[in-house]
C-alpha cells in the first residue's frame, strides 16, 4: 500500500512536469553575426574565406583571411586560419601564412609564439629568394620581437613597455634632400634615434 502510494506521487510529478514543458511559452532566440563588422566587411570576409578553402596551398589567400578575422576582432581564428598553408613545405607562398600567424598572435599579445612564427616565415622567406624588400621587413619585425623578449617585459602587462623595448634594438637614418644642409661625412646620419615600431609586412 505504501509502494503504491510513492509510485502515484511520482506519476503526478512526471505528468505536470511534462505538462509545463510543453505548454510554456518558448523562449525567443535571436541570431547575432559573429563578425561585429558592416556588411561589407562580412562578405569581404565570407570571400576571403571561400578563397581559402579553394586553394588551402596558397599563403597568400589564408594570409588575407588571416587579416580580415583579426580586423574583425575574431584573434583565435585569425591564428588557426593560416595554420593549414603554413604547414605546406612546398608551397612558394608559405611564408606569407606563417607572417600572418604571427601577426595574429602579435595582436593577442603572446609574443613568443609571434617571434617563432616570424623567425619560421624570414627562414621561408629566404628559402623561395621572396622579394628583397619584403624579407628585410620581416627581418625589421624579427628583431623587434626578439628586442621585446630579450628586455623580460610582459607585453601582456605592459605592451607599451615591450614595443619600446623593441625599438631601442632599431635605428633611424635620416638622409637630407636639401645639398644645402646635408652632409657627405658620416656624422650626418643620425643612428642615435629609436625607430618607431616596424609594422608587420602585409601578408
Amino acid at each position: 500500500m505504501r509502494l503504491g502510494k510513492i509510485v502515484s506521487i511520482v506519476d503526478i510529478v512526471v505528468v505536470v512536469v511534462g505538462a509545463v514543458a510543453i505548454f510554456l511559452p518558448a523562449r525567443p532566440l535571436e541570431g547575432v553575426a559573429a563578425a561585429k563588422a558592416s556588411d561589407d566587411d562580412r562578405f569581404a570576409l565570407a570571400a576571403a574565406e571561400a578563397r581559402a578553402r579553394l586553394a588551402p596551398d596558397d599563403g597568400g589567400a589564408a594570409a588575407e583571411l588571416s587579416r580580415r578575422l583579426v580586423a574583425t576582432g575574431q584573434l583565435d581564428l585569425a591564428v588557426e586560419a593560416p595554420r593549414a598553408a603554413g604547414a605546406k613545405t612546398a608551397s612558394p607562398s608559405r611564408w606569407r601564412a606563417l607572417l600572418a600567424t604571427s601577426w595574429a598572435y602579435a595582436e593577442r599579445l603572446e609574443v613568443q609564439d609571434a617571434s617563432e612564427y616570424a623567425q619560421r616565415a624570414l627562414a621561408s622567406c629566404q628559402a623561395v629568394q621572396c622579394p628583397g624588400w619584403e624579407e628585410v621587413r620581416i627581418d625589421l619585425y624579427v628583431r623587434h620581437l626578439e628586442a621585446g623578449l630579450k628586455s623580460g617585459i610582459d607585453a601582456k602587462a605592459d605592451p607599451e613597455g615591450f614595443r619600446r623595448a623593441g625599438e631601442s634594438a632599431l635605428r633611424t637614418v635620416h638622409l637630407s634632400t636639401n645639398p644645402q644642409t646635408s652632409d657627405p661625412h658620416p656624422a650626418a646620419l643620425d643612428a642615435g634615434a629609436p625607430a618607431p615600431a616596424p609594422t608587420p609586412p602585409t601578408p
